[in-house]
């Protein structure tokens, strides 16, 4: 450097490169660029140049003057990226951002820019007619690598918490089911369980119970308990957004609208929530906004539910009548052998004659019918670094394998967040109403049970089978067999409904006061109206033996 020749320029908003380029090609030298860092060394073949070769007329040939890009890069949360860097891909030409996250860069239309930051992932764009570039940067997906457990109360660091605890993500969920977060939790928790009801089957209007830590020593036949807790008293405590909800509500959650699940299992979950996390605590989190911009997300999910009959190993109607014979239905008791040929004998035959014409009955699939769900979501989210806002609703529809079983669900809810400096206040709002209706077709077991050797009748027929003995000794005509047409019971106005809807308010306010240090407030109020109604024709068969003014209408209050 102390033998190059002084060089004068008068540049305005010129690119670094091209400045460099005039001031160190004079003097047969030339430059790199290293981490920011700019190093300047001496060319191959020194060109010499005279102080008089210096005239503007006469400059040394440089580099053709490129397009001028600038531009923009920030992060998901719409805050800038300082730091930033920007290559042009192929070459060692480059820049970085400013404290706002800006940049300006001379580059060929047509070429690629590398650009990447510590922590985000490297993105290239593609140099096209716009001279003004907008890039957003997203974070490096190091999920195993910082993952963290949210108790409902506070969030930790995995590895620093000492409870046993099982963290999903919202993407997790939704990988293997989005209809129902209860049964999507099922399948990735092997802890989690849900109970099989036999005597329900798949009624979707009944809720599921959850074991989470196993049967204790109070069970749900205990009434009183089950007065006194209002719930199962093995299931688990429900925390959403920071406040104990109820099974119900997590069932009907959106799983699009989940952030994180976290399962405390142990001891630990009782030092937070005492002896109500004495069966474990599941905690979900909802997607926060995104801050800095509006977005609008519709989410639709269809789904159809076939009927599973290959765990039904019925017999025929051959096999089911020998099978009686076999086991002494048609034996006459010990002190009455005269009724084997009066009663069990004809009784026998008559059934007999059924199976020898053919008749086989197969009565599972009569109720059932493919059941089709449907849910539409729409949410809207943004605002900025002080107030941010979530407001949608969601609309689901589902109908059941047995013929008019289903539920309709609608929810909406308005999330209000409001953060500055020390201080931080969350408002959510949530609605939330439902109408369930119960098939007409009764329990599917009356449909199993049903004999196969009966043929199939229309509804206007109350019975599928009538037995009369015309025995002088014991009367006339006294009927001692009758079977019934579950297709008459189906036909008949009865009913079994329920409808209901809850407004949650839940405001909860969080102080600062210093960085170890913190001041939280929650206050939560909730209001539910449910009406249940079942109804049984006085018509139905159950009421065969009942006299006329006990057949009335029975109505269930739900709480």
């Amino acid at each position: 450097m102390r033998n190059a020749e002084k060089i004068t320029l008068s540049v305005d908003r010129a690119p670094l490169a091209d400045v460099l380029n005039r001031v160190l090609a004079p003097n047969g030298l030339g430059y790199s660029i290293d981490d920011k860092i700019v190093i300047i060394r001496k060319i191959t073949e020194k060109v010499v140049v005279r102080k008089k070769e210096v005239a503007p007329v006469t400059m040394a040939p440089v580099e053709p003057v490129r397009t001028i890009v600038r531009g923009t890069v920030k992060n998901e949360d719409n805050d800038p990226v300082s730091g930033a860097s920007i290559i042009v891909e192929g070459t060692k030409r480059g820049t970085s951002t400013d404290g706002k996250g800006e940049f300006s860069l001379d580059v060929d239309p047509g070429q690629t820019l590398l650009v990447s930051a510590v922590g985000y992932n490297t993105t290239r764009v593609k140099v096209g007619s716009s001279l003004t570039l907008h890039i957003i940067l997203k974070l490096i997906d190091k999920t195993e690598e910082v993952v963290t457990v949210n108790t409902g109360m506070y969030t930790r660091k995995k590895e620093t918490y000492t409870g046993a605890v099982a963290t999903f993500s919202g993407a997790d969920l939704r990988k293997v089911g989005n209809q129902n977060l209860v049964q999507s939790l099922r399948s990735v928790d092997p802890s989690f369980l849900i109970m099989e009801n036999n005597f329900q089957g798949s009624n979707p209007n009944v809720l599921p119970t959850i074991e989470l830590r196993g049967q204790s020593s109070l069970t749900t036949s205990t009434n009183s308990l089950v007065d006194e807790f209002a719930d199962n008293p093995n299931q688990p405590l429900f925390v959403l957004d920071g406040f104990e909800t109820s099974l119900k509500t997590i069932t009907e959650l959106d799983v699009t609208q989940v952030a994180s699940i976290n399962i405390l299992k142990d001891a630990s979950a009782t030092a937070i929530y005492g002896s109500r996390a004495s069966n474990g605590v599941i905690v979900v989190e909802t997607i926060r906004p995104q801050l800095g911009t509006v977005r609008l997300r519709y989410t639709g999910d269809f789904s159809f539910e076939l009927p599973d009959l290959s765990g039904y190993n019925m017999m025929n109607a051959r096999e089911k009548l020998e099978f009686e014979r076999l086991s002494g239905a048609f034996r006459a008791s010990v002190g009455m052998p005269e009724l084997a040929n009066s009663y069990y004998g004809p009784l026998y035959s008559e059934k007999l004659q059924f199976v020898e014409s053919g008749v086989n009955s197969y009565w599972l699939t009569d109720p059932l019918q493919t059941g089709f769900f449907q849910r539409h979501s729409l949410y809207a989210d943004g605002g900025n670094q002080y107030l941010s806002f979530n407001v949608g609703g969601t609309y689901k529809a589902q109908q059941g394998v047995m013929i008019g079983s289903g539920n309709k669900e609608w929810s909406g809810r308005v999330n209000l967040t409001y953060r500055k400096n020390k201080i931080n206040i969350n408002n959510n709002l949530y609605i939330n109403g439902y109408k369930q209706d119960n098939s007409n077709y009764g329990s599917f077991s009356t449909w199993v049970n049903t004999n196969p050797y009966f043929e199939k009748a229309a509804a206007d027929v109350k019975y599928l089978y009538e037995f009369y003995n015309w025995n002088t000794e014991y009367g006339n005509g006294y009927e001692y067999m009758r079977a019934a047409n579950p297709f008459y019971n189906a036909s008949l106005n009865s009913f079994n409904n329920a409808k209901s809807y809850t407004i949650t308010n839940n405001l909860q306010l969080n102080y600062n006061v210093t960085n170890n240090l913190r001041i939280q407030g929650a206050l939560q109020v909730g209001g539910s109206n449910t009406e249940a109604n079942v109804f049984k024709s006085p018509l139905h068969t159950d009421f065969d033996n009942t006299t006329t003014l006990k057949k009335v209408l029975i109505t269930t209050p739900i709480r």
